[in-house]
């Protein structure tokens, strides 16, 4: 479960601009730890993949963080496993 210290920031839409409707919030960068744990890796994983840039890590102050768009793509851009679409 993440927590408010371990995620970074947050985005979400107005509930007005959209009807009033509740709108759950969306993290929008995450640390070094909730990366990990996201994608099942050690930060030794981590922190090679960062290095040699697979991963696109940010600094926020002493902070490293990962975009969620940023996790997003370089998920979206790994070639399909056994049995996945092509």
């Amino acid at each position: 479960m993440m927590t408010d210290q371990n995620v970074i920031a947050w985005s979400s839409i107005n509930a007005t601009a959209i009807g009033g409707l509740e709108v759950a919030m969306i993290p929008i960068a995450y640390g070094v730890s909730d990366t990990c744990r996201l994608l099942g890796i050690g930060r030794t994983t981590f922190y090679r993949l960062a290095k040699e840039g697979t991963i696109k890590t940010r600094k926020l102050g002493a902070r490293t963080v990962v975009l969620a768009k940023d996790l997003e793509m370089m998920l979206s851009s790994l070639p399909p496993g056994p049995g996945g679409a092509q």
